[in-house]
């Protein structure tokens, strides 16, 4: 069985003022994933299967670095919390 994690990432693009923008056009690399997604003020929340996650942050973050723009991406993982309910 694979295991089902949550994580916190945030996501703060460089050198620019379009931040949100950027930030925005990032997200749309979830929306085809299996995993949970939360978009609070200040980061984004994930859930879901572990080997889905990971791909999900690893998605998210080439989006956010597309054409080489720089990126920093923060992320705490745990496997302890438990998937909210809908």
């Amino acid at each position: 069985m694979i295991p089902l994690i949550g994580c916190q990432v945030s996501l703060y693009p460089l050198g620019t003022d379009r931040y949100e923008q950027r930030i925005r056009s990032a997200l749309e690399a979830l929306e085809q994933s299996p995993v949970r997604v939360e978009v609070g003020p200040m980061s984004t929340f994930l859930w879901g299967k572990e080997d889905d996650i990971w791909l999900a942050v690893q998605a998210l973050f080439r989006a956010a670095s597309q054409g080489g723009a720089s990126t920093v991406l923060t992320l705490t993982v745990s496997n302890a919390c438990s998937v909210p309910e809908a």
